[in-house]
């Protein structure tokens, strides 16, 4: 059964500057969430948002905007609501209850089939407007089975065409256990628009260029809320099925992320994989 434990008040609590949460072992985080109690900060005063999972940020370069578009998109309650930051772990919406679980951050109960164990986590991000947050967990008593995959967000920077460009720098690697598969790929232009996205392997396609207007209809026929702030979202479980894109054991490289854009402009990418502690 699920519960609710409050967690350690973060160092600075009501300051601003890096704020830091540890955590207890021998439960199964399924979300953490901080409820303001003073200040004033906006989503926008959130930076580098990083769980720590054995000392590794297992989020890269993920500000308060980009974890709350997020957050949307999965059906969350945004920020601006109840002043309630979210950090899930779970895959949202799944039909089936095993695989939107499997991601959770299970501590302190060593895998029997990897030996893999969980022996710290906590989170760090950072404010830029004062403020002080009570923070929670959403937990079960940690699962024997030990940890699973974790489902990694990483934001790479980059430029576009007006036209057609590839991307081949997005994170995954041939033997790279860490970024096994990949779950969505948000994106976001700094001026005008993403007409078509595709992906390539070689020179076969695994997804033809598709619009931008039946890949958000795809989304919402799959329960997902695409929203307006990222102007591309490629989801491979829109579905709210384990459809993951494998990319283990791909050649570097070889897989090519396609876009078409109006505009020779900015990109942000933000990959959601999953791999292994």
């Amino acid at each position: 059964m699920r519960q609710l434990i409050k967690l350690p008040a973060p160092s600075s609590n009501g300051n601003t500057g890096l704020q830091e949460i540890n955590t207890e072992l021998g439960w199964e985080y399924y979300k953490l969430f901080g409820v303001k109690t003073a200040g004033t900060p906006a989503i926008t005063d959130f930076s580098n948002i990083q769980p720590m999972v054995n000392n590794e940020a297992i989020w890269d370069n993920i500000d308060g905007q980009d974890l709350d578009e997020i957050n949307k998109a999965d059906g969350l309650t945004p920020y601006s609501t109840n002043s309630v930051l979210m950090i899930n772990f779970e895959s949202q919406k799944f039909i089936d209850g095993v695989p939107r679980m499997a991601t959770t951050i299970n501590t302190g109960v060593k895998s029997p089939k990897t030996g893999k164990i969980i022996t710290n986590f906590g989170l760090k991000y950072t404010l830029g407007a004062a403020g002080a947050f009570d923070w929670w967990a959403e937990v079960e008593k940690s699962d024997p089975a030990g940890p699973g995959y974790i489902q990694r967000l990483e934001k790479k920077g980059d430029n576009t065409l007006i036209g057609v460009k590839q991307f081949d720098s997005l994170p995954y690697g041939e033997a790279d256990v860490n970024h096994a598969q990949w779950r969505r790929i948000f994106m976001k232009v700094g001026a005008g628009n993403i007409l078509t996205a595709a992906l390539k392997l070689g020179s076969r396609y695994l997804m033809e260029p598709t619009l931008k207007a039946v890949m958000d209809q795809l989304l919402l026929d799959g329960g997902k809320t695409p929203g307006a702030y990222f102007d591309y979202t490629m989801d491979f479980t829109r579905y709210n099925m384990p459809e993951y894109l494998t990319v283990l054991g791909i050649a570097a490289k070889s897989l090519k992320l396609e876009l078409n854009t109006d505009t020779a402009t900015s990109v942000n990418f933000i990959v959601n994989s999953l791999g292994e502690i």
